[in-house]
């Protein structure tokens, strides 16, 4: 912002004021303070999970050139830990092919039927909002298929193209408890099933009634850098001082 600029926007504003009087400025101030950051609060890529007796490497995401390689370890013989495995979920490492998204090497094969991971999640804060988001993509078998995932009371289908590659899905969740339970499993009705990685969830900072939004990736929160809001400031205080004078005069 140049000083012409800067002095342009005060003059604009004391106009405004004069309009809508400080009240109204005293919103438009509100509006542009800067939003709090989120925070992450939990994540899990299975990079520390291990298992034996891998399978022979698979092709997965067949649509992809390169599809994406794995080797897999039975739920049986995996350990991860904090998951509970249920149904036949299988944890795949990485062996070549379209490398796994956001630099994970593994993720848990979530095979049909309904082969399931969960736990619980706590230490929340009661009337905070928290998104789970995770990156799935399709496993060997070129046919649709699906993945849901649930987080405390929200239950959330996400349906994949056949031979789909990675891909983004979450929720979002008003925190009514200090811990919810997460789960995430195979919902199709095909042969194919989703593989899933790099789960996180993330205190949005946001105050919350008791309401549940499905969303489809994470949105940074922007926040305002602090010499920004420093000059905002400035500029307050200057149009405050040009309208006290200003009312004197026209006294």
């Amino acid at each position: 912002m140049t000083v012409q600029q800067f002095f342009a926007s005060g003059q604009a504003l004391r106009k405004w004021a004069q309009r809508t009087g400080w009240l109204g400025v005293a919103v438009w101030l509100m509006a542009l303070a800067p939003a709090q950051a989120q925070a992450q609060v939990f994540s899990e890529n299975f990079g520390t999970c291990a298992g034996t007796g891998a399978t022979e490497p698979a092709d997965t995401a067949l649509a992809l050139n390169p599809p994406i390689q794995v080797r897999l370890y039975s739920a049986a013989t995996a350990s991860c830990t904090g998951w509970t495995y249920s149904g036949p979920a299988w944890l795949a490492e990485s062996t070549g092919g379209t490398q796994f998204p956001g630099g994970a090497s593994k993720a848990i094969w979530l095979n049909e039927t309904n082969g399931r991971i969960s736990r619980t999640l706590s230490g929340l804060t009661v009337g905070h909002t928290y998104r789970l988001s995770a990156q799935a993509w399709t496993d060997n078998v070129n046919a649709p298929t699906a993945l849901r995932v649930e987080f405390g009371p929200v239950s959330t289908m996400y349906a994949m193209a056949a031979g789909s590659g990675p891909q983004n899905v979450g929720v979002r969740v008003c925190a009514t408890t200090t811990s919810l339970d997460m789960s995430l499993y195979e919902s199709g009705s095909t042969e194919s099933s989703p593989l899933v990685t790099n789960i996180r969830v993330d205190d949005l900072n946001t105050p919350c009634g008791t309401a549940v939004v499905p969303t489809s990736a994470p949105t940074p929160v922007p926040v305002s850098s602090p010499w920004m809001w420093a000059l905002l400031c400035g500029l307050v205080c200057w149009v405050v001082a040009r309208g006290g004078r200003l009312s004197r005069s026209a006294r």
